[in-house]
């Protein structure tokens, strides 16, 4: 629905590209901190269990897991969040699919009504910030 991209990232811009830049790079430390205690556990020798510089290197690592899967945790809800608004305009988006293939066959009644999608999009992002704002959004499929 890219036509709901477009009404969401003018309530909400540019969130939900920086939660999932985020974490991406929350998975990328997880997974550092795996291979450094992976690297530490290859590289101990005797009982592992008297290695102090390992302990400490799993306490840190669990600390910083601990953070950044609560860090994860928020950013699912956000992302939940994001996901209940698109689904609020999904109508929309399909009424002005609609609207845009009703103005692109007008050019098979006479060339001079052919349209371009970037005009659809342009005139609906004027349509978007002269609209009304409002608090609440209504399902309204009819």
């Amino acid at each position: 629905y890219p036509l709901c991209a477009l009404a969401v990232s003018d309530e909400r811009p540019k969130k939900r590209e920086e939660i999932v830049i985020e974490q991406a790079a929350m998975e990328a430390q997880l997974l550092e901190i795996e291979d450094k205690i992976l690297k530490l556990m290859a590289s101990s020798t005797g009982n592992i269990l008297d290695d102090e510089s390992l302990i400490t290197a799993l306490n840190r690592s669990k600390e910083t897991s601990n953070v950044i899967e609560k860090s994860m945790a928020q950013a699912a809800q956000v992302m939940a969040q994001i996901k209940m608004v698109r689904e609020q305009y999904a109508w929309l988006s399909a009424m002005c699919a609609n609207l845009f293939f009703c103005v692109a066959d007008m050019g098979n009644v006479d060339p001079m009504y052919q349209y371009s999608l970037d005009w659809f999009l342009n005139l609906y992002r004027r349509a978007i910030d002269r609209a009304e704002k409002t608090k609440e959004k209504n399902n309204t499929s009819a």
